[in-house]
């Protein structure tokens, strides 16, 4: 939600729309004054005025005040014409700028600004799982994924979408993975044929987030089990593996983060059954 309240302010106060309400007041004033000027009688005071301006270029025309004098009611005419051409154009404008903001949306070409998200790296079937379970789970939870796909593969309100390289620390601060609650990180769906290159990949990527980002919780998965031992380096929280419970534990491990590690344990310690 702040999310959708930042973009908002962002579009409506963009330095290409600044200009619209000095203008607007300057015109409202200066029509209000001249009024006044021109049938003092009809609108005795400035407030007057400005008071008629306002309702006839929102073409409302109340009709408590209406100007006598011929070359008023001309005026009048040009007022009306000038507040129809004047909304049809901000109406256009707006529908514009909310269109542009939706494509960019959907390209992954905008900075998420919120907090305590879950950043995920890499769509495949099992994070798009992943991500279905946390959304189901958490009602309040918002998700970023990043990939380097040319649109978002999932629609969901509370997800968003990042393109870029996720082994580039621009990528991750547009994914603002600074302030996200906690970070997962997908093996490549590309690599999965060649364990040693997907594994390969995640630790590049995991390397270069503990280099910017130490304090991030982040779960991992893992491909080949053997290669658990090089990723000790890089310092990650939690691992995952395994087709079948990905998701599940995935999803527990980001919201609860430490969980997953207690639920192994048990098991290697024969403590579940």
């Amino acid at each position: 939600m702040k999310f959708y309240l930042y973009r908002f302010r962002k579009v409506v106060f963009n330095w290409k729309w600044k200009w619209i309400l000095p203008v607007f007041t300057t015109i409202l004033l200066a029509s209000g004054m001249f009024m006044h000027n021109l049938e003092p009688e009809t609108f005795p005071t400035v407030l007057d005025g400005v008071y008629w301006t306002m309702t006839t270029i929102s073409t409302v025309g109340y009709g408590d005040f209406s100007p006598k004098t011929d070359f008023g009611k001309v005026y009048a005419m040009v007022m009306m014409v000038f507040g129809y051409v004047t909304f049809a154009l901000l109406v256009t404008k707006l529908v514009d700028t909310v269109g542009s903001y939706n494509i960019k949306k959907r390209e992954g070409r905008l900075t998420y600004m919120g907090k305590d998200h879950i950043v995920v790296i890499y769509y495949s079937k099992k994070s798009r799982r992943f991500i279905q379970n946390i959304l189901e789970q958490d009602e309040n939870v918002e998700i970023v994924l990043v990939d380097v796909l040319s649109e978002t593969p999932m629609e969901h309100p509370r997800l968003h979408y990042v393109q870029g390289l996720a082994s580039k620390k621009e990528t991750l601060e547009k994914a603002n993975l600074k302030d996200a609650k906690t970070l997962v990180i997908f093996a490549n769906p590309e690599l999965y044929e060649d364990t040693e290159a997907a594994d390969g990949k995640t630790l590049l990527i995991s390397s270069m987030i503990e280099r910017n980002f130490k304090h991030i919780h982040s779960l991992v998965e893992i491909v080949d089990k053997k290669n658990v031992q090089v990723f000790e380096h890089a310092k990650i929280d939690e691992y995952i593996f395994g087709e079948d419970l990905v998701s599940e534990l995935g999803a527990l491990a980001a919201l609860n983060p430490g969980k997953v590690n207690d639920i192994l344990t048990e098991l290697r310690d024969g403590l579940v059954k």
